[in-house]
């Protein structure tokens, strides 16, 4: 993870406050991993060293995108937004090909994952900032025009952790994260996960989400100084019907 989590809420609210490309019933989203011109690279100002990102074929001959660290961290931000009331269904395919000697999730000195799977969600229109949140702000703008999203919630296969129960984010509990799975078990295997990102977040912050989201792709290991490998074949948002 970077060594400040606000860079990296700073930089997607860049892309979050940036004109909004709404997803509509008829046209939800199932990425193929094709190409990557629908996604938009996130780097931090402060890490030098970026992790890569690039399509490749299969032996099935399906293309994914294969990503890496090497004590690097950057990601990728869907360029769509779509709303998690009327579409709270993520689907995706996985491979997570090696796991980080990680024991302790508080600490900002572990806080890496071979793939991290974001849910970025805006401020509602017309959300009002407590005192404390317009200080925190006005910080984070001190290097930003833009104001930081509301929340994330984020999906990972981590080294030790107790899966399905979210925790707190070592930099700020405005990011929660989620374990889907952990250790060594079905490494180097493909695995389809499922979540309700609706039911997910109130489980994480104890309210409703805000209804606007983006989707991102994090890979990194710059806390710790390792490397990894994963890689993710589809990404499908869509209803509960």
């Amino acid at each position: 993870m970077s060594k400040m989590i606000f860079p990296l809420l700073i930089l997607f609210s860049v892309t979050i406050a940036s004109k909004p490309h709404f997803v509509h019933a008829e046209s939800l989203f199932n990425l193929k991993f094709h190409d990557l011109k629908n996604w938009e690279p996130l780097n931090f100002k402060k890490i030098k060293e970026h992790s890569v990102y690039e399509i490749k074929i299969s032996e099935s001959g399906e293309k994914y995108l294969a990503t890496s660290s090497n004590k690097s961290a950057s990601g990728l931000v869907y360029d769509k937004e779509f709303n998690v009331k009327d579409y709270p269904i993520l689907k995706w395919k996985w491979r997570i090909n090696n796991i980080l000697a990680t024991k302790n999730v508080t600490l900002k000195s572990e806080d890496d994952y071979p793939l991290r799977i974001y849910l970025i969600f805006r401020h509602p229109p017309d959300h009002k900032y407590s005192f404390f949140e317009g200080l925190k702000n006005t910080m984070v703008n001190a290097l930003s025009e833009e104001d930081p999203p509301h929340s994330s919630l984020t999906y990972v296969w981590s080294s030790t952790l107790v899966e399905r129960v979210p925790f707190p984010n070592p930099y700020t509990s405005r990011v929660q994260m989620i374990a889907l799975r952990s250790g060594e078990k079905q490494i180097g295997e493909w695995l389809v996960e499922k979540v309700n990102i609706y039911e997910d977040y109130i489980k994480a912050f104890g309210e409703a989400p805000p209804s606007v989201a983006r989707i991102a792709i994090m890979a990194d290991s710059d806390n710790t100084s390792g490397k990894t490998s994963a890689d993710i074949m589809s990404l499908e948002v869509s209803s509960l019907k």
